[in-house]
Formats: C-alpha cells, sequence, structure tokens
C-alpha cells in the first residue's frame, strides 16, 4: 500500500532516472510492442511507450518528469516518471493500490 505524500512537475530533470511508471507497465509486458498490443492505445499514446524503451524506460536528463514522494510499506520513498507514461498508467488503471 501506497500513500502518495506530494507530487511535482518538473520541467527538466538534471540527471537520468529509472522511470517509476515504466516499472507498472512490466506487469502488461516487457517490450514497447507487447505493451501496445494488450491496451487499446492512442497513436500519441504509442510514440510515447516506444520513446521510453529506447531511452531504456529513463526518464532522461533535460526531459520533464514527474516527481513523487510518499510512504509504501512504511518506507519513505521518492521516485520520477515520464509525464505521459504516467497518464497511461492512470487512464488505463495500471497503477495498484
Amino acid at each position: 500500500m501506497s500513500e502518495i505524500l506530494k507530487e511535482l512537475k518538473i520541467k527538466s530533470v538534471r540527471k537520468d532516472h529509472e522511470c517509476n511508471a515504466c516499472l507498472w507497465l512490466d506487469g502488461i509486458g516487457s517490450t514497447a510492442e507487447s505493451i501496445i498490443n494488450e491496451l487499446d492505445l492512442t497513436e500519441d499514446e504509442k510514440y510515447s511507450i516506444r520513446k521510453a524503451e529506447v531511452n531504456r524506460w529513463k526518464v532522461k536528463k533535460g526531459e520533464p518528469a514527474i516527481y513523487s514522494v510518499g510512504i509504501t510499506d512504511g518506507d519513505f520513498n521518492a521516485w520520477y516518471s515520464i509525464p505521459e507514461i504516467h497518464e497511461i498508467c492512470l487512464k488505463y488503471e495500471i497503477y495498484q493500490e
């Protein structure tokens, strides 16, 4: 169980970060094409998934991100997500409680 304490939109990250939203997509498929085949995505969403795979599922230096802090199983955590991938996870209810 996770509780989000704060979420910020960052215009440009200073270094590469693992994309937390992309980790949730791994439960659907391990490649962009397997994810695309499982979900009924728009063309823009398909492009975002393919771009994330090319970037090795990371928020790249200089790109925008969503920075979240929260508590998961009693531990304090902070993570970054690609905004478009985060929106896909919300829209298709990929995040689990």
